[in-house]
């Protein structure tokens, strides 16, 4: 790995020159043992040293460097805005391959070189006041995706990044007409939900598992709930295999090949969501029908910039994934996708099959940090117990269970209303997904996640 050192920051220009020697990089393993970080301590070889913002560029020619870990504070007249723009134009390396950028800065959410930096493809930016070596150290080797930057973009200007959006609740008021009449109507009353989280991103989640584990009926549901609660929700089918989203919808033809035809003709996104299949006020369905033959190429950045103009006109993205993470848009969503959730059931070996398909993504590069699994269906006895499935899974799963409800997924089908909304829905089930939404929200109280340790047998 060869690295361009631009930061003129003394304490952190040495402790990168300690990975260029085996006693550097014992000493370093040492130190971040106790962090978990002791596998990123790994040789790099650092080509050149910019003390100016003048130098960077032509540094950069020069040397060819994998990585250039620029800093902020660099000293130099050139604006940072221009600079990271001549660097991601111009900086090549040696296999003639663009140069990725690590930025390091205390600028905060919100601010238009963060904006700027996200926008040309700047996706390993380390924020903040107190910035952690053993975090640059790990981000040198595992590079960061538009998922973990896309908050700086989509934040807004004001320092509070947690917005109050308004939804309108149906409520029955009584109206005295005489003291022994009274006559009841439906009013709309306007409430202010809390929407975002500290970073100011808005959700997408990811629902994946590569076995039957009820992800799509998971998916749909919780996004019925999410737009119960007041938020513009999207449901994205990107399982072209096995596309079953519609089955939980009584949609005509039309609506169940909008999100096709969109995909074919490249659509902006206001032009999907007219066409999408919108479920009561909250709810845009966008799902996949028909045989595989008529799906057009998939390319993944078009369908980037599709999903990224759809994030910017809505709330809250559940995207149904395919078993294959190597389907077009699958790998896309997942790479996108904020949280990945992983619906599991208590078995004991496809606990052990989905350990073994993430430790492959694992060497893969993806991102593993953003997984949450969740149990799908109540333990049966004689099951598995939730601490046992964990210690499998080498995960720690949320606290919530989803309730088995299998009669209830076909009769969601055959009626095409989803579960959630179905007057047969066992009230605990709705009682799940509600705790689940409002954890999705940012209410941490409602399902409180344990620590969790990651991936330590890989």
């Amino acid at each position: 790995m060869r690295v361009l050192l631009a930061t003129d920051h003394p304490a952190l220009d040495k402790l990168l020159e300690k990975l260029e020697s085996e006693a550097g990089i014992r000493d370093l393993e040492e130190s971040l043992k106790e962090k978990g970080l002791s596998k990123w301590a790994q040789p790099i070889t650092i080509v050149d040293e910019a003390k100016y913002k003048e130098t960077v560029l032509e540094k950069a020619r020069c040397s060819r460097p994998d990585v250039l870990l620029l800093y902020d504070k660099l000293p130099g007249a050139i604006e940072l805005e221009l600079l990271l723009e001549e660097l991601r134009l111009e900086s090549k390396n040696a296999a003639g391959q663009d140069t990725r950028i690590i930025l390091l800065t205390s600028l905060e959410q919100g601010s238009t070189i963060l904006r700027k930096a996200v926008e040309i493809g700047i996706w390993d930016i380390i924020a903040g006041k107190d910035i952690k070596p053993g975090e640059i150290i790990r981000r040198i080797y595992r590079p960061g995706n538009y998922s973990a930057v896309a908050h700086f973009k989509l934040a807004s200007d004001t320092k509070s990044q947690v917005k109050y959006v308004p939804r309108y609740i149906e409520k029955e008021k009584i109206v005295e007409v005489e003291k022994e009449i009274k006559v009841t109507e439906i009013v709309c009353e306007k409430e202010y939900v809390r929407m975002g989280n500290s970073k100011g991103s808005k959700e997408t989640l990811l629902f994946w598992s590569p076995y039957e584990t009820g992800k799509t009926f998971l998916s749909v549901n919780l996004a019925v709930a999410l737009a119960d609660q007041g938020f513009k929700t999207v449901l994205i089918d990107t399982d072209c295999n096995n596309r079953s989203v519609q089955s939980f919808f009584a949609m005509d033809k039309e609506k169940r090949y909008g999100f096709l035809k969109s995909l074919k003709e490249r659509s902006p996104a206001d032009v999907v969501l007219e066409r999408a299949y919108r479920y009561k006020k909250n709810l845009y369905v966008l799902p996949l029908p028909g045989g595989a033959a008529e799906l057009p190429e998939a390319d993944e950045e078009e369908f980037s910039l599709l999903y990224d103009g759809l994030r910017r006109a809505c709330d809250i993205f559940v995207l149904d994934a395919a078993k294959d993470l190597h389907t077009p848009l699958t790998k896309t969503a997942f790479k996108l996708a904020s949280r990945v959730i992983l619906p599991v059931t208590p078995d004991a070996n496809r606990l052990r099959g989905i350990r073994l398909k993430l430790q492959d993504l694992y060497h893969q590069g993806a991102a593993l940090n953003k997984i949450e699994p969740v149990l799908n269906m109540e333990v049966r006895d004689g099951a598995p117990d939730k601490r046992e499935l964990e210690e499998i899974l080498e995960l720690k799963m949320l606290e919530t269970e989803i309730p088995a409800a299998p009669e209830i997924a076909y009769r969601s089908i055959a009626e095409g209303i989803p579960a959630y909304h179905l007057k047969a829905a066992p009230e605990h089930f709705v009682y799940s997904l509600d705790r689940l939404a409002a954890y999705i929200q940012g209410d941490e109280q409602a399902v409180r996640p344990k620590q969790r340790k990651l991936l330590n047998l890989f």
